[in-house]
């Protein structure tokens, strides 16, 4: 199998696989080898980034070379932090001289603020769950919401004490627009799922608070909830939505 097929092989196993909880052993390998392959791809561009600061280097020992504070990715986008503009300006005229990572690529330097922002909930379930399947019924129970493209980007290992569980999903900028008027209110099982915070990145995180049998019990805890949002509130001011 050629390099480019590899490579879009490996970007549907990553697809399918990651984020389900309950995969076979036969799927984890499969996992791995995607990851690698992902891996791989990423580090011929940052390879080529390095070579083309050899040859400044090499070509002209005088000139001041480009440097950087930092990389990461975002949303599938290489992140570079820039130390000065000449450095930015080094970037927007190397990189489309770069080779293509697959065919058809066609590689430039955007401003951060341009990278569109893919909106994610992080959900904790009352209970440990199955990603795909509570997301399977977080669909099926609220048709009134565009769900069809939500995927589970992970889910964390369950909580000591039967805490519940984590679960990061990628929602949509459709699903999001209906969701917040509604205060994050959305049905799964027997219980609610109410929106505590919005982050500056637009992410909803939400929580799953439990359906109660009196009207005392309800009142407390909403008192809790407040008291808790009222918290998240302050954390956030700090850049921060959990401690």
């Amino acid at each position: 199998m050629k390099a480019k097929a590899q490579y879009k092989a490996a970007l549907k196993l990553l697809s399918r696989l990651q984020g389900k909880a309950d995969i076979s052993q036969e799927e984890k390998s499969k996992l791995a080898w995607a990851e690698q392959r992902r891996r791989e791809r990423k580090d011929d561009g940052d390879a080529q980034l390095i070579e083309a600061l050899f040859s400044r280097m090499e070509e002209d020992p005088s000139a001041p070379m480009p440097t950087f504070d930092g990389a990461g990715w975002l949303n599938g986008v290489k992140i570079l932090k820039c130390n000065d503009d000449p450095t930015r300006q080094w970037m927007v005229q190397k990189v489309p001289l770069l080779e293509a990572l697959w065919e058809g690529a066609k590689l430039e330097v955007v401003d951060r603020e341009l990278i569109p922002s893919i909106p994610q909930a992080k959900v904790l379930f009352p209970i440990a769950v199955q990603g795909e399947r509570a997301l399977k019924l977080l669909q099926r129970q609220n048709q009134d919401v565009p769900t069809a493209d939500w995927k589970v980007l992970h889910a964390g290992s369950p909580l000591p004490n039967e805490g519940g569980q984590h679960v990061i999903l990628q929602i949509s900028k459709e699903a999001e627009d209906i969701v917040y008027p509604k205060f994050g209110k959305m049905a799964w099982g027997v219980v609610h799922l109410v929106r505590r915070a919005v982050a500056p990145a637009a992410a909803l995180v939400l929580d799953i608070i439990a359906m109660f049998t009196s009207a005392l019990e309800l009142s407390e805890a909403l008192r809790r909830h407040q008291e808790a949002n009222s918290s998240n509130s302050s954390n956030m001011t700090r850049g921060h939505l959990y401690s």
